[in-house]
């Protein structure tokens, strides 16, 4: 018998990878350190973690970040469409 998923699992195209690797985004005057906190081939999870969200922070903006690899701490430069924002009592995510 197959376990239930749960409806962000039966959404995804591609399965997702934790991992902590840190992504710094640069806006203007604002140079911000965030964490991935899981990847796959079609998005990222992003922690602000208590940074207060910035205006700039908003479904359909497009960023360009820097990911440092967790391992190698070769830097890759990547952009990403902001697709969902959600809070919990910790911290702002972003996908």
């Amino acid at each position: 018998m197959k376990e239930a998923s749960s409806p962000d699992e039966e959404r995804r195209r591609h399965p997702r990878h934790e991992l902590l690797a840190q992504v710094r985004v640069s806006r203007g005057r604002e140079d911000i350190v965030m964490e991935m906190i899981n990847i796959s081939r079609s998005g990222a999870l992003i922690d602000m973690g208590s940074v207060d969200q910035p205006r700039w922070v908003d479904i359909g903006r497009v960023l360009e970040f820097s990911v440092t690899h967790p391992i190698s701490f070769e830097v890759v430069e990547i952009r990403g469409r902001i697709v969902r924002i959600f809070k919990d009592e910790n911290a702002t995510h972003f996908a």
